[in-house]
């Protein structure tokens, strides 16, 4: 489903009192069926039946995840990818997003690379983004040299921004392997002395356990709960679009 699809500065206008209203969207095998190409706040979202694998895109200026974020490290990711282990005491996810909001600009380990701002002298100084990284990663390496540089992080909760994302049809397994390697590397490339990283190899097969019984936990419960076209609850027939 494409938002915005074609909109530019000279042929389409974003949407302006559009609404996106009694539908019924469910899907086995993806999630993300929301495309957005433009500013959506124009569209109102009401009386659409989805299936609990899927959520409208984010228009109300929530944080998303990945905005705050603490220093990577083996335990933090092995949480980050389990987050029922940070019940336990000691073990903290590296995902932030959940803590209280800061109410001024704070210093923090790492932020998303889906919106980093810095100046074009410092980014030279901190070598720009690690091309060696093939998906993720490389916005929480850039952190680190900045921070190893004597620089400072910060996170300004009043600004705001719409990221556009989009994925290709890609395997969740795939993205989520790619993932890992980019952890191993990061482990690998910041952990100085031999015992560090003989410890990240072993640490390997469990990040790599934690990483694949996620997405398998994650799709065996998208066929548990996703409704089945006979049993998605029907739309009142006052909530039905009147037919062309």
């Amino acid at each position: 489903i494409q938002l915005c699809a074609g909109s530019d500065e000279e042929r389409s206008a974003t949407p302006i009192n559009t609404s996106f209203a009694n539908n019924i969207i469910t899907s086995k095998t993806k999630n993300d069926v929301f495309t957005v190409y433009d500013d959506i706040s124009g569209i109102t979202f009401s009386n659409n039946l989805l299936s609990s694998n899927i959520e409208l895109p984010n228009f109300e200026g929530k944080e998303q995840k990945g905005a705050r974020r603490s220093a990577l490290t083996p335990a933090s990711a092995v949480v980050g990818f389990l987050p029922f282990l940070e019940k336990f005491p000691g073990l903290r996810s590296v995902h932030r997003d959940r803590d209280p909001m800061p109410v001024a600009p704070t210093q923090i380990e790492t932020i998303s690379g889906a919106c980093l701002m810095t100046d074009r002298p410092s980014f030279d100084k901190m070598g720009g983004f690690d091309e060696k990284y093939f998906l993720h990663v490389e916005d929480i390496a850039i952190c680190r040299r900045a921070r190893q540089l004597g620089g400072q992080v910060g996170f300004v909760p009043s600004a705001t921004v719409m990221h556009y994302g989009s994925t290709s049809n890609a395997p969740k397994i795939w993205v989520e392997r790619e993932k890992l390697k980019g952890f191993l590397r990061y482990f690998w490339s910041y952990t100085p002395g031999i015992m560090p990283k003989i410890l990240t190899v072993l640490a390997a097969p469990f990040m790599a356990l934690a990483v694949m019984g996620r997405v398998y936990f994650i799709s065996i419960k998208n066929i548990i709960t996703a409704p089945t076209p006979d049993k998605v609850p029907p739309v009142k027939q006052s909530e039905k679009l009147p037919h062309p």
